[in-house]
């Protein structure tokens, strides 16, 4: 990015930037960023825009400077078509979802796969984001489903999320709900699957990703026992 791309703006919110400005420029350069990158919102190799890569981080100082500068917190990645607003759920990131919205991010926007914001709110596991979600008027996607009958169950379920569940489930979620591929239970079985075949494999490798994929799959096996206890098929 040339320095025309990052002039001397006042901060989106009135006052003063909540990180230095030549701390921006390094975060910029610490994610494998052309410096001299015309353009804010161009997509990295992973198709992530500069705005998608701190949503995922929950790095509310470093989305102030790209809205600054001309950053878009309605961008579609290039991949998955998710916007900043989706990867800040996923990662479970409330401060930074609450950030969003009030600086214009679409709480209602549904993509082309038909993924729901509460979707993403139910892979990163956050009862709180939840629960925001609701009380800004989103208790209807609390059920809503793609057009597989994909819904926030599912998300929950593959990815161990048992407090994600357990809440679903409290408010009317359907634990048995059943899409292209099966049941919450059934994608939740296929992921563990999943999870131990890589876990051997990093065990016999000696990575240093064995322990991380070791907790996962814990996690995922303390959901898979309370759904079945709870009437899970």
């Amino acid at each position: 990015m040339t320095n025309k791309s990052f002039p001397r703006v006042r901060s989106v919110t009135g006052g003063t930037f909540l990180m230095p400005r030549h701390e921006f420029v390094e975060w910029v350069k610490q994610q494998g960023r052309d410096i001299h990158d015309p353009d804010i919102n161009d997509w990295d190799i992973c198709g992530d825009t500069l705005v998608h890569t701190a949503a995922k981080q929950g790095r509310i100082d470093v989305m102030e400077w790209c809205l600054a500068i001309g950053g878009n917190v309605n961008a579609d990645d290039n991949l998955n078509a998710y916007r900043p607003l989706n990867c800040a759920a996923e990662n479970g990131h409330l401060a930074a979802m609450k950030w969003l919205v009030e600086h214009g991010a679409d709480i209602h926007w549904i993509n082309k796969y038909g993924t729901t914001l509460m979707m993403d709110v139910a892979v990163g596991g956050s009862v709180e984001a939840l629960n925001w979600l609701v009380s800004m008027g989103k208790e209807g996607d609390v059920s809503t489903g793609s057009s597989d009958g994909h819904t926030p169950m599912h998300d929950a379920a593959k990815h161990g999320r048992l407090a994600a569940v357990k809440w679903l489930k409290d408010h009317g979620a359907d634990i048995n709900a059943r899409e292209d591929n099966g049941t919450p239970l059934q994608l939740l079985t296929v992921q563990i699957k999943i999870f131990q075949r890589g876990l051997r494999k990093a065990i016999k490798e000696n990575s240093s990703n064995a322990w991380n994929k070791s907790t996962q799959l814990e996690r995922m096996k303390a959901t898979l026992q309370w759904m079945k206890k709870n009437g899970a098929v």
